[in-house]
């Protein structure tokens, strides 16, 4: 058993959420940074990684997506891509950034989060309907 030791963070922490295999922290701002686990496209990177060694502040940008529900009926739903520190730039104007998470719970292999203005965001692998998204 090692002895606890603390993650380098610049700033106060006023909150966390941790499951077995992920951890995020929140600043009293709700600025959010997370590590751990990424198996499942959990943590929604891009990139192909297993693990994120370090705290990583967490930006996602919302996009509407349109899909077919089982019915064959046309709907609509929010969708989040993460946003690597390199290319926040490139992000085009308009464009709505989630950086303000109230709430976040994992799963084994999937998280969901809930924003400051009640949405609810599920990523991860949709398996046995864990995101509740009925893919």
């Amino acid at each position: 058993f090692k002895h606890p030791r603390r993650p380098r963070f610049n700033e106060p922490i006023a909150r966390i959420s941790a499951s077995q295999n992920n951890s995020a922290a929140f600043n009293e701002h709700s600025k959010m940074f997370f590590w751990g686990s990424a198996n499942y496209d959990k943590m929604g990177i891009e990139r192909k990684v297993t693990t994120v060694d370090v705290p990583l502040h967490a930006e996602w940008k919302v996009e509407k997506t349109g899909f077919y529900t089982e019915t064959n009926q046309a709907a609509m739903r929010l969708q989040l891509q993460f946003i690597e520190p390199s290319a926040h730039k490139m992000i085009p104007k308009g464009t709505e950034i989630l950086s303000q998470i109230k709430e976040i719970v994992w799963g084994d292999s999937h998280c969901v989060m809930l924003d400051m203005k009640g949405r609810l965001f599920s990523m991860g692998t949709t398996m046995k309907g864990r995101l509740g998204l009925a893919d």
